[in-house]
């Protein structure tokens, strides 16, 4: 498994109205800044403090829960907190294309360059649902980039489904929206399941992804806690086969043996009521004295944007926002 950790676990506002993208001068934008995130938002200070409040709880909750996460290098994730749906679609067009599925966040990395984007008023059972699953994908997909998609978006839901008040936090809490789904529809078949890639219409496709994220969630979560945790060796045990050269099908194969009988069991756990958590104690909230806030200039908004659009090679996206930022401000590192 330790080679599969190693080896995988930017004009003015005419222009940018043109290549949809928000204009810096038409709202203000604030940066608040945390021992360990940038949070760079739309819907106002206090909005973006308490995102940075709750990025660094979570962050040090996945550090207790996750004994990788104990030893990752901790970088610097700037996060786009954004107040609704429409200022997510403005900053991620890419994703409003028709048939797209829309996500309430998502998580890139390049060049040792780290960002988030997140929906503030996201609907859903767990209002910070979003915010852990992207925060659990910065730490893992810079580092294990190849892991099969099913197992690292069930993962991030399954810890994404984590709630944390001032005695205790628990990580894999049942999720009432992603059993509803799995109720309502038949089961992807486990092959086809364990095949979904960046490519795939369960990945891509808005009538079919969240099948495919409620099924991978369930999944995970019948591995790590179906029947007191009797069956986690089974996932080890696929790890362990990934990680010493083994393609999908034959880990799957070695694993979980015939996926016609784990699709029945799948199917039982998904239909019953025994849903387990893990239980930890709550890491504390950091001090509001320890976050820096201010006001951002158009030029710093045009920069931070035009990066981002940067990071996910959206060329045409960044060019006409950085050449924004350095007409209003020559002087401004970032955008240069």
């Amino acid at each position: 498994m330790t080679r599969l950790y190693k080896s995988v676990l930017l004009i003015s506002c005419l222009a940018v109205l043109a290549a949809p993208a928000l204009c810096a001068s038409h709202e203000t934008w604030v940066e608040v800044r945390s021992p360990h995130f940038i949070v760079v938002s739309n819907a106002g200070e206090k909005q973006a403090r308490q995102t940075a409040i709750h990025f660094e709880q979570i962050r040090m909750l996945f550090r207790q829960m996750i004994a990788f996460a104990q030893k990752a290098p901790s970088p610097t994730i700037t996060i786009f907190a954004v107040k609704n749906e429409g200022s997510l679609r403005e900053i991620l067009p890419e994703y409003w294309v028709k048939g797209h599925s829309h996500p309430a966040g998502i998580f890139f990395s390049r060049l040792n360059q780290f960002y988030a984007a997140i929906e503030l008023d996201a609907q859903g059972d767990n209002p910070y649902e979003t915010l852990y699953h992207e925060y659990y994908h910065s730490l893992t997909l810079p580092y294990f980039p190849g892991l099969p998609l099913w197992l690292a978006e069930g993962f991030a839901d399954f810890f994404g489904n984590s709630e944390i008040d001032d005695k205790e936090a628990f990580a894999g809490q049942p999720s009432p929206g992603l059993i509803k789904e799995l109720r309502e529809n038949r089961l992807i078949p486990l092959d086809v399941l364990f095949s979904v890639d960046h490519s795939s219409p369960y990945y891509n496709e808005q009538n079919k992804t969240s099948e495919f994220y409620a099924e991978s969630w369930a999944l995970i979560h019948y591995l790590m806690m179906g029947d007191n945790g009797a069956h986690r060796q089974l996932l080890f045990t696929y790890l362990d086969a990934l990680g010493h050269g083994a393609t999908e099908p034959q880990a799957a194969a070695k694993s979980f043996g015939d996926l016609g009988n784990m699709q029945k069991a799948l199917e039982r756990y998904v239909g019953s009521d025994q849903f387990y958590r893990l239980r930890v104690a709550a890491p504390p909230k950091i001090s509001d004295a320890n976050l820096e806030a201010r006001t951002l200039s158009d030029a710093e908004v045009d920069a931070e944007l035009g990066g981002f659009a940067a990071t996910r090679g959206r060329t045409q996206d960044a060019k006409p926002l950085l050449e924004e930022a350095v007409r209003l401000d020559p002087k401004l590192a970032l955008a240069r």
